[in-house]
Parts: C-alpha cells; sequence; structure tokens
C-alpha cells in the first residue's frame, strides 16, 4: 500500500470517528431534556398538555363534590405517594373517601408538570431535585402547592382555590400564556402580582377551618396588569426572584 493511500484511509477513520463523536454528543444532549432551551415547537406541545391537565381539574372537581356532598374545604388533594404536601391535606377530610386524587376517592390523575415544564436556572431550594416542589418520587416532576388566594375578577371577593407551581420553564411559561389568549407573541411578557405573604394574601387549603377555606386579603392576583382580570390560568413570567416562573390555575372560584 503506498504512503499517500495509507494517510487518506488514517484520515478517513479520523473524520469518522470525529463525526460519531460529534453525533453522540446530540443524540446524548437531545435525550437528557431539562436544558436552558426548549424548541418553539416542544414548549408549545409541553404547554398544551399542561392546559389540558389542568383543565380536567375543575369539572372533575365539581362532579366528585355533588357526588359525595362536599364542599371545597372538605376535600382532600393528597393522593398517591409524593403527589402533594401538607397544603393539600384538608382538616375537615380524614378519610381517602373524601380525596380527590386517590383511587377511593375522586380517582382523578394529579396534574404534575413534566420535567420538561422544569427550569433547571432556578436557584430556589424548594424547586432542586427532591424537594418540596419536585420530591424524588415524582421523577423531577413539578407538584401544585394548593392555594388559597383571592383571584382579580373571579366570582367575589372571597378566596379562591388554586393550584400554584413555582420553578417552570420561562418559554413553558410564556407559551401556556399564548395558548391561554392573554398575550401574543411579540406583547409585553405578563408579571402582575406575587402571591403576596401568608396568611395574609394567601394561605393553604390545610389552615382551612371547619367551615370554610382560610380567608385572605381581596383581588391579590392581577395587579397592575389587567390582562389576568378574569382569568382562570395563567404564568408569571417575571417577578418571582428565585428563577423560573409561577403558574396559577383556578380551580374552584367562590
Amino acid at each position: 500500500m503506498h504512503l499517500k493511500e495509507r494517510g487518506n484511509i488514517l484520515f478517513l477513520i479520523l473524520l469518522a470517528v470525529v463525526l460519531f463523536a460529534a453525533l453522540s454528543y446530540a443524540v446524548t444532549q437531545s435525550l437528557r431534556g431539562g436544558g436552558k432551551d426548549v424548541s418553539d415547537e416542544k414548549a408549545a406541545a409541553i404547554a398544551a398538555q399542561i392546559i389540558n391537565a389542568i383543565g380536567l381539574q375543575e369539572p372533575e372537581l365539581m362532579r366528585f363534590m355533588e357526588r359525595q356532598k362536599l364542599a371545597i374545604h372538605q376535600v382532600d388533594f393528597i393522593g398517591p405517594h409524593g403527589t402533594a404536601s401538607s397544603s393539600g391535606n384538608s382538616p375537615n377530610c380524614t378519610t381517602t373517601a373524601c380525596d380527590f386524587w386517590s383511587q377511593d376517592g375522586g380517582k382523578v390523575t394529579p396534574p404534575i408538570l413534566p420535567l420538561a415544564a422544569y427550569n433547571p436556572a432556578t436557584v430556589s431550594a424548594g424547586c432542586q431535585a427532591g424537594s418540596g416542589y419536585r420530591p424524588s418520587t415524582l421523577n423531577g416532576g413539578v407538584r401544585p402547592f394548593m392555594m388559597v388566594i383571592s383571584a382579580s375578577g373571579i366570582g367575589t371577593a372571597a378566596s379562591d382555590f388554586v393550584f400554584y407551581y413555582p420553578c417552570v420553564h420561562p418559554q413553558i411559561c410564556a407559551e401556556i400564556n399564548i395558548q391561554e389568549g392573554l398575550r401574543g407573541r411579540n406583547d409585553a411578557v405578563i408579571v402582575g402580582n406575587s402571591p403576596g405573604s401568608t396568611p395574609a394574601d394567601y394561605n393553604s387549603l390545610s389552615s382551612s377551618s371547619a367551615t370554610a377555606l382560610a380567608s385572605t386579603s381581596a383581588d391579590r392576583t392581577a395587579g397592575s396588569e389587567s390582562r389576568l382580570i378574569t382569568r382562570r390560568v395563567w404564568c408569571r413570567e417575571a417577578g418571582y426572584t428565585a428563577g423560573g416562573g409561577e403558574l396559577f390555575a383556578v380551580i374552584y372560584a367562590r
């Protein structure tokens, strides 16, 4: 074999090794998910999945409460292990029969956000894997906090029952607002009010009394953001100092 031919073969082998390494890296990155960037198509699909999952909760809850003759402060949102924190533990429900997500109760699938909806850039301790909002039992998914807060322009000034998720990826957060019709793709981001302080501005289901949800300040959520008046699902795209978006979904309005 001539020296020139041997050199060409070595070059081709080296080129093949480089291309294989590059391909392997690209595949690995695509499979890992949860990166800082999400494609527009993927963000749209994840946002639609989240909106659909959350949208099933309210009608199922209405049917469950009617069937079991329960008021909202008498329903547990505990479900399978790790699905919810103590915020979903109603002091007025002592059996799984009044647990909305239990197979002995409402049999409804808990709306856990997928790992792909999580913002890996957040510095909040509660958003890290194995912690408050992302327990190890959920494979990196984000579980809701069962929040009692008065949603601006919804029902009366009384407190409403809301699913609250921090730690949301900014692209997913924006896509949820776009799909919900809160803003156009090139419009200003949604900010609105933060939940505020507890117990004055918001509370949890576990703090409800024997007769009603906990009382909180009126019309808390919109602030100066008129686009949030009367809205039942929205995501705060900015303002959460620990990073990530904050998703709110009104599940029961009063």
